[in-house]
C-alpha cells in the first residue's frame, strides 16, 4: 500500500512538473537601449522581463488584444498596438507600468512600426491614400500626442529611421505573404531606403527571397530577417553615406528547424534578441551562439483556453 502511494505521488509530481515546463507562445520581444530588459506580448498583454530571464511583470491588463511593444530610445516609455476600440491604435505606457496613453483615434488599423530619436512614433495603416495596393501607409505621430503625418507618399511595411534621422529603410512587396519563404518571383518582399535629404528612393539589391524587417544597428548598418537559406535567418549589411548598399550581406544566424520570427537590436547594437520556435533568445555582438532567455511565466490564464456557445 506504501508503495502504491509512493509510485503514485511521484507519478502526480512528474504531471505538476510537466505543466510547469508547457511551452508558452511569446511573440514580439523588443529590447531596451542598453540591452538590459526586454518587453514582449502575452495573452493579449505588454510584459517586461529583464533579459537574463527570470519572472516578468505585466504592464497591461486589458480584455483587447495588444502586441507588438516596442522601447522608446532612452528606454522609459514603451509604444504597443491595442484593439480597445475595435481596432488598432497606437498607445504608450511608461516602462514602471501606469495607465495606458492613447495617441491615435482613426477607425483604420495603426500598427507600430518604430520610434524615432526626435520622439516620434511611426507606424503602418491603411487611410486615405491607399487604393488598390496591398502595402501600407506610413505614417508619424509625437509621443505627446497630436495630429499624425504622413511621412512618404510611397507605400509599404515595417519603416524604421535611422540613427541621425536621414533615412527610412522599409519592406515592399505586400502580395506576397511573408510566410512564402521559398517564393522567387517579380513579388518577393523587398527592402528600400528612403533618403530625406534628396528625396530619393534606393532598392538594396540583396536576395532572391523575401527580404524582411529592417533595422538600424548604426548609421552605417542594417539588419534584416532573409529566407535565402531556406528559413528566415539574421543578415546585416553595410551602408554607405548615400544610402547605397556596401558590399553583400552577411548572414548571422544559421537555422534550419525553425525560423525567427521577430528580432529586436538594442541602441547600442550590442545586443539582439529573437523570437524562435517557442522560445526567446539573446544574441551578444552578433556572433552566435545565442543564448536561450528563461521566462519564467508564473500567472494564471487570463482567458479560458475554449468557450462552448450555444444557439
Amino acid at each position: 500500500m506504501k508503495k502504491h502511494f509512493l509510485l503514485s505521488g511521484l507519478a502526480w509530481i512528474f504531471v505538476l512538473m510537466a505543466y510547469g515546463q508547457e511551452s508558452l507562445l511569446l511573440r514580439h520581444p523588443s529590447i531596451n537601449h542598453n540591452g538590459s530588459i526586454i518587453t514582449f506580448s502575452y495573452q493579449g498583454d505588454i510584459w517586461t522581463v529583464p533579459v537574463t530571464g527570470g519572472r516578468p511583470a505585466r504592464l497591461t491588463i486589458h480584455e483587447a488584444y495588444e502586441s507588438n511593444p516596442i522601447f522608446s530610445p532612452d528606454g522609459k516609455s514603451i509604444a504597443f498596438s491595442g484593439s480597445r476600440y475595435g481596432n488598432n491604435d497606437i498607445y504608450t505606457i511608461p516602462v514602471e507600468g501606469g495607465t495606458s496613453k492613447r495617441l491615435t483615434y482613426h477607425s483604420a488599423q495603426d500598427n507600430i512600426a518604430s520610434w524615432t530619436n526626435d520622439g516620434s512614433i511611426i507606424f503602418t495603416t491603411a487611410r486615405e491614400f491607399r487604393q488598390i495596393e496591398r502595402d501600407p501607409e506610413m505614417y508619424s505621430i509625437p509621443v505627446i500626442g497630436g495630429t499624425e503625418q504622413r511621412i512618404t507618399d510611397i507605400l509599404g511595411f515595417e519603416p524604421v529611421t535611422s540613427p541621425n534621422g536621414r533615412f527610412i529603410a522599409f519592406t515592399r512587396g505586400g502580395s506576397n505573404p511573408v510566410a512564402r519563404e521559398d517564393y522567387k518571383g517579380s513579388s518577393d518582399r523587398e527592402i528600400w531606403i528612403m533618403d530625406s535629404k534628396s528625396k530619393s528612393y534606393n532598392k538594396l539589391s540583396l536576395f532572391s527571397t523575401n527580404d524582411i524587417m529592417p533595422q538600424w544597428g548604426s548609421d552605417n548598418m542594417l539588419y534584416f530577417l532573409s529566407s535565402a537559406s531556406g528559413t528566415y535567418d539574421l543578415y546585416k549589411i553595410g551602408i554607405d553615406a548615400s544610402g547605397k548598399a556596401l558590399g553583400k550581406p552577411e548572414q548571422i544566424t544559421s537555422y534550419k528547424d525553425e525560423a525567427i520570427r521577430h528580432y529586436s537590436i538594442s541602441k547600442d547594437a550590442s545586443s539582439i534578441v529573437f523570437e524562435k520556435d517557442m522560445n526567446f533568445y539573446l544574441l551578444k555582438n552578433s556572433k552566435g551562439p545565442a543564448e536561450k532567455i528563461d521566462v519564467q511565466m508564473n500567472t494564471d490564464e487570463r482567458l479560458d483556453r475554449s468557450e462552448e456557445h450555444t444557439s
